[in-house]
């Protein structure tokens, strides 16, 4: 019986912890059946768990300066794709395509193209070059 106990402790620990990892990686949170693509110039990159994110800035249909993200994967799978953390630099040019925060925030979840400095990176183990 006490076999039992520790069994069923462990099975209940294992299946709590597991559902929050797949709760973690959800993309409900972006549109991604209805992509958009959006140019401008990065103002920040940050190479980090769990997810890198590039910061950039563009202008509005009416010229009013935007401040959006990227979020894209880590530093292990984006080293895998030949990334650094020099890949991406304040200045550079880019040009992005992906789902839309749901709720209005300006976050993309990267789905189609990164371009930077008019060339394209892969965010996918082994595909492209990222420098």
């Amino acid at each position: 019986m006490k076999r039992l106990s520790k069994l069923l402790a462990v099975a209940t620990a294992f299946l709590t912890v597991s559902c929050a990892l797949f709760a973690h990686h959800s993309l409900s949170w972006a549109d991604n059946e209805h992509p958009i693509t959006v140019s401008g110039t990065v103002t920040e990159f940050v190479f980090a768990n769990p997810h890198s994110q590039v910061w950039f800035d563009n202008k509005d249909k009416d010229g009013n300066a935007q401040h959006w993200m990227i979020e894209i994967g880590g530093p292990p799978g984006l080293h895998r794709a030949g990334w650094t953390s020099e890949s991406i630099k304040p200045g550079d040019s880019l040009t992005v395509t992906g789902g839309l925060a749901k709720d209005g925030r300006l976050i993309i979840n990267i789905t189609g193209k990164l371009i930077i400095n008019g060339k394209e990176l892969s965010t996918r183990q082994g595909g492209g070059e990222p420098n």
